[in-house]
Parts: structure tokens; C-alpha cells; sequence
């Protein structure tokens, strides 16, 4: 997780570094990317009432082609499970509900889908941008889901031309994911 997220700061001060050479301050960069006024919030909560059907369809075709075997390998998700205290939770929640859905957003759909929209039509770069976006959680039981919410998000993105709706869906995404795994932790 660790060099995830020095790749992605990484990618952030290069894609930083690119706009500003080019004469654009970091305001417009950010704006640039989908992160001007928030605009897009609704489509963001109508986007996840769309996501999550497609996420728990494909989750559960996942679960029947492995046979029952487990649905997540990603060390989050099992952090999350083996929690115990508010202690542990709360915090674990905020970074993933927060934290994680604003990089993620940001990078995947705000810089790399944007920046494939750029130069390719709308299929070509949502489908590499969610490729990528599932590969790069290296969740293989996951990566049909993960891809489906990638497409998603894209389209919402594209729509709007702003990211809030995203970190909001993306958000809601990951606490209804936590409570789901906290309910079935018992």
C-alpha cells in the first residue's frame, strides 16, 4: 500500500510539474482535473445507486467462478474484517471513505482518464483507465467489480466534468462496502 501511494504522489508532482511548465498555475491544474467548485453531487448519488447493482451482480458472479473461494485478497478489506474496536475502525473508515476516494479520483479519472480523453474518444479511455484502475488495487478476485465501478465513474466524470460526484460515489461505495464486511464479521 505504501509504494501505491508514493507511485501515485509521484504521478501527481509530475503531472503538477507538466501544467505548471506549461504556464497554468496549481488552482487551474486542479480545476483542470475535475476539482473546481463542486458541481455534480447528484450525479455522483445517482451514479452509485447505478454502481452498486453492477458491483454486487459482478461480485456475485466472481464469488460463483471461484467457487466460493475468497472474494478479496486486498489487505484493506482484511483489516477492515479483523477490527475489533472503534479505535481501529473509525480511523481505517475515514481514510478509506476520504482519503482514498479523493486520490483515487483524482489520479485515476481527474489525470489518467483525462488525460486519455484528451487524445482518444470516450470507450477507449474509460476502458484503459478502468483497466487500470482494477489491476492497480491488486485484488484479482475483484477486478471484474473493480473494472465495472472504474467504467462507471468514468461515465460520471465525463458527464459532469467534475470529480465531487466521483469522491461522493466512490465514498459512499466504501463505507457500504466497511459496513457490509463489518456486518458479516459479526
Amino acid at each position: 500500500l505504501g509504494q501505491i501511494m508514493v507511485a501515485l504522489a509521484v504521478a501527481g508532482v509530475i503531472h503538477l510539474q507538466a501544467v505548471i511548465k506549461r504556464g497554468t498555475s496549481v488552482r487551474e491544474a486542479f480545476e483542470e482535473a475535475g476539482l473546481g467548485p463542486p458541481v455534480g453531487l447528484k450525479t455522483g448519488l445517482l451514479a452509485y445507486s447505478l454502481i452498486l447493482p453492477a458491483y454486487a451482480a459482478s461480485v456475485g458472479l466472481t464469488y460463483l467462478l471461484l467457487r466460493g473461494e475468497a472474494v478479496s485478497w486486498n489487505p484493506l478489506i482484511q483489516l477492515v474484517i479483523m477490527a475489533e474496536e472503534a479505535g481501529e475502525i473509525i480511523p481505517l473508515a475515514i481514510f478509506l471513505c476520504v482519503a482514498i476516494p479523493f486520490v483515487e479520483e483524482l489520479v485515476f479519472r481527474g489525470w489518467l482518464f483525462g488525460g486519455l480523453r484528451a487524445r482518444f474518444s470516450f470507450w477507449p479511455a474509460a476502458v484503459a483507465s478502468a483497466a487500470i484502475f482494477s489491476f492497480i488495487h491488486f485484488d484479482f478476485p475483484l477486478t471484474l467489480p473493480l473494472f465495472a465501478i472504474g467504467l462507471a465513474l468514468a461515465f460520471t466524470y465525463e458527464a459532469t466534468g467534475s470529480l465531487w460526484g466521483n469522491i461522493i460515489a466512490h465514498g459512499m461505495h466504501n463505507a457500504v462496502t466497511i459496513a457490509a464486511l463489518r456486518l458479516l464479521a459479526g
